[in-house]
């Protein structure tokens, strides 16, 4: 379980990312065995418990880091990759605690809960918290896939100082239907929010980026109404 595929790995660089030029890397075909991975996360659903996005699961296993912390080892203090350097002590502690985590999200789950079409940051400069990157691993297969992961910008930057819930506080405060209309009528034709980049999430493919960042899921309607969208998410 978890080994990587060393020989079969794709690696990508999707550079140039809005007006500071942001970058994101792509691992295709990640896993060499991506359907144990994926049988492993099918079954976790029934353990998962409710989140601010869907559901979520987590497995406690040492598996996970062993196999596959020494790919991310050299991109993750590539200066020249992310404009920054990485804190080592954050870095390391947080692959002490990596164990095999999933988020499940469905149609309905979204459509409850319209501040999934607010793009969001892992981490904010005014709320820190120990994230410096984020990885996320596509585990719905080909049959499934219809999505994607959007990076925004919001004024021209990819970075705000912190969640922007309160800004559209009566947008969230109308009933749930109502609100979902107009928070996407209001997002998609602001000129302040501009969709700079949408990676699709085809199986098995890792992504990962800069905690700071702002991004949400591509919601494509009548999609995910009879299975979930389904990614192992890790925080660095």
């Amino acid at each position: 379980m978890f080994e990587i595929n060393e020989k079969g790995i794709d690696v990508v660089q999707v550079t140039g990312i809005g007006p500071r030029g942001i970058n994101v890397m792509i691992l295709d075909n990640f896993y060499q065995n991506p359907d144990e991975v994926r049988e492993l996360a099918l079954k976790g659903r029934k353990e998962s418990h409710k989140t601010t996005f869907g559901r979520s699961a987590f497995l406690p296993t040492w598996e996970f880091a062993a196999k596959t912390k020494h790919i991310f080892d050299g991109i993750c203090f590539d200066q020249d990759l992310w404009f920054t350097e990485t804190d080592r002590e954050i870095y390391e502690e947080s692959w002490k605690n990596a164990g095999f985590m999933v988020q499940y999200t469905r149609e309905e789950e979204w459509k409850s809960d319209p501040k999934i079409l607010i793009p969001h940051q892992e981490s904010y400069p005014l709320e820190w918290k120990p994230c410096q990157f984020v990885l996320k691993i596509c585990l719905n297969n080909e049959f499934e896939n219809h999505s994607g992961e959007e990076i925004y910008t919001f004024m021209s930057e990819t970075t705000v100082a912190k969640p922007m819930d309160s800004v559209y506080k009566d947008e969230l405060a109308k009933p749930t239907e109502e609100a979902w209309k107009d928070l996407g009528i209001t997002i998609d034709s602001s000129v302040t929010w501009e969709k700079v980049s949408t990676i699709p999430m085809i199986y098995n493919r890792a992504i990962l980026f800069q905690s700071q960042i702002l991004h949400r899921p591509q919601i494509v309607p009548n999609t995910f109404n009879d299975h979930d969208r389904m990614e192992q998410i890790l925080f660095l």
